[in-house]
């Protein structure tokens, strides 16, 4: 933040995987908002509630001319009012998070137990997916079987080998799990 200032660059912080993160009550930025107007964070109800197909989220800024030229190129009814009913209804749910946020530990570590297992390498998260490598292709292979797992071979840093994965509810998990154990046994893995 202090090299942006500097350098008068904006910074722009992606909280999104925020509120099912760990961290999610030590993490964010907010308190920040006030000492560096550079500062933009992007909050959505997307990941953390489901709604997708909604398109709800926010920013947050204290930069009152950037947030003043936002709202001069936005739609002036830019969201439906089903989505700000179901935004209103979300931030009175704070259990679903709590509850949630638990599933992802749960499973996070019986995910990563068993794919540690299975002989993939998995790097520690403290988020609703897990970064992983594998020697084998992995994605059309799944895919063959209806499981879909995000390749890493674009991304900056990583290439080809690298997956990602979401941390599910169990029955969805042991699916892929049991995709991945059936590859191996028939050799097409490792």
């Amino acid at each position: 933040m202090e090299i942006c200032r500097r350098k008068s660059i904006g910074l722009f912080v992606d909280e999104c995987f925020l509120d099912l993160s760990d961290g999610w009550n030590t993490a964010s930025l907010k308190e920040m908002l006030v000492y560096y107007p550079e500062l933009f964070i992007l909050k959505a109800f997307t990941k953390s509630y489901g709604m997708a197909g909604l398109r709800l989220g926010y920013g947050l800024c204290s930069d009152s001319a950037l947030l003043e030229a936002m709202a001069r190129t936005v739609q002036p009814w830019n969201v439906s009012t089903p989505a700000q009913a179901a935004g209103v209804a979300a931030l009175e749910e704070q259990e679903f998070l709590r509850r949630t946020r638990r599933l992802i530990q749960t499973e996070r570590a019986f995910l990563t137990r068993e794919l540690t297992s299975l002989g993939l390498r998995v790097y520690p998260s403290q988020a609703n997916f897990l970064l992983l490598y594998s020697d084998s292709p992995l994605e059309k292979r799944l895919k063959n079987q209806r499981i879909q797992i995000r390749s890493c071979q674009g991304d900056v840093g990583l290439g080809q080998g690298w997956y990602r994965t979401a941390v599910k509810r169990r029955k969805e998990n042991q699916r892929l799990l049991a995709a991945l154990a059936s590859e191996k046994q028939e050799g097409a893995l490792w």
